[in-house]
């Protein structure tokens, strides 16, 4: 299966002043480094998409092995450096075939379960009614200009909040993704107006995790 991965330097200029919530940038790059190199000790294509920023640091010093880099992410340093989901979502939404999209800070010491990758739809892990997820959406939801009828479909139906944990996201429901991706940029633009006014990371976790339980998944 492809694997993919998503870096985004959240409009800084230099990786090396960087710590993405990471102790420093030099723990934050040698996470990188060694999530893509037991990645490509097993899986033959690994591909990075990328701002221009980061692809310098991870390809042109680091010279990380990926198969391909895809350098398509400067679009999106018009947005908050907080809006860390977007470019992510843009990442699953550009995918032909079938992938795995593997964080940065996730690191494999074997294979992907091979009954894993034949799934329809992949994702780390199903979160149920944490008070994590209480807590935040409670002070987001009153915030925002627009909420997706499949949020409050889900919410009515249920007594808990469900999400999916994207740590790793992916699958060969193409058709999902291309459902998904476009109903996450969707609330993102008419949300837009709600961004000054809004935890913006927390929003990430919205339309990232919470949007994944579209109907199908």
């Amino acid at each position: 299966m492809k694997i993919v991965q998503t870096s985004w330097a959240c409009n800084q200029k230099d990786m090396l002043k960087f710590n993405a919530g990471w102790y420093s940038p030099e723990y934050h790059l040698m996470g990188w480094a060694l999530s893509c190199l037991q990645l490509k000790k097993y899986y033959d294509e690994v591909v990075l998409h990328a701002d221009s920023v980061t692809a310098k640091t991870l390809i042109d010093t680091l010279r990380l092995p990926y198969t391909d880099v895809v350098c398509d992410l400067d679009q999106f340093d018009q947005n908050p450096s907080e809006l860390w989901g977007l470019p992510k979502i843009h990442t699953y939404s550009q995918q032909a075939v079938p992938f795995l999209h593997v964080d940065g800070d996730v690191i494999i010491w074997k294979p992907f379960d091979e009954s894993l990758l034949h799934g329809d739809l992949i994702a780390q892990n199903l979160e149920v009614g944490t008070s994590f997820y209480e807590n935040l959406f409670s002070e987001l939801e009153p915030r925002l200009t627009y909420i997706p009828i499949e949020v409050t479909e889900e919410k009515d139906k249920k007594d808990k909040i469900y999400a999916y944990n994207a740590g790793i996201i992916g699958g060969n429901d193409l058709s999902f993704f291309n459902l998904y991706t476009a109903r996450s940029k969707e609330t993102i633009s008419n949300n837009v107006n709600s961004l000054s006014n809004i935890n913006i990371g927390a929003f990430n976790i919205y339309f990232e995790q919470n949007l994944f339980l579209l109907p199908g998944s």
